[in-house]
């Protein structure tokens, strides 16, 4: 799931203040240089805001990574799909429904959803009863 537009504007404030407390700290060093380390406490406290500031960035930066590899599974899928159905094969390769499918599910109404593994669900318009009988004709 890509970020939202809040997101955006959360991890870009974060980044500012994460410029802000890097300025504060070093403030802090240099004086503490001056006084003769007198300022460790101030210096300690900046050191760990500015960690969890970058905790938090970090969070963002490993959903974007995770969007993107499932951005890159997807277009692996849809290359393999491509080449089935330029293929001859009548049904569906197995491999390639073990590979991208976690799971799939048969609704009261006979529709089935497939859950891929990058969190995407597809209903298929065919009904379990349509397969059944697609099946029976061949």
């Amino acid at each position: 799931m890509e970020l939202t537009e809040e997101e955006e504007k959360e991890r870009a404030a974060l980044q500012e203040r994460v410029e802000i407390q890097n300025q504060t700290l070093y403030s802090a060093v240099e004086e503490g240089i001056h006084d003769n380390g007198q300022n460790t406490q101030l210096v300690d406290q900046l050191t760990e805001e500015l960690v969890e500031l970058h905790e938090r960035l970090k969070h963002f930066s490993e959903r974007e990574r995770r969007v993107e590899q499932e951005r890159n599974m997807l277009k692996e899928m849809m290359k393999k799909v491509k080449k089935y159905v330029e293929g001859t094969s009548e049904d569906f390769p197995e491999e390639l429904f073990q590979e991208f499918i976690s799971r799939a599910e048969v609704c009261k109404d006979g529709k089935v959803t497939y859950h891929l593994i990058f969190e995407l669900e597809y209903e298929m318009p065919e009904t379990y009863d349509d397969y059944v009988e697609v099946k029976r004709c061949i």
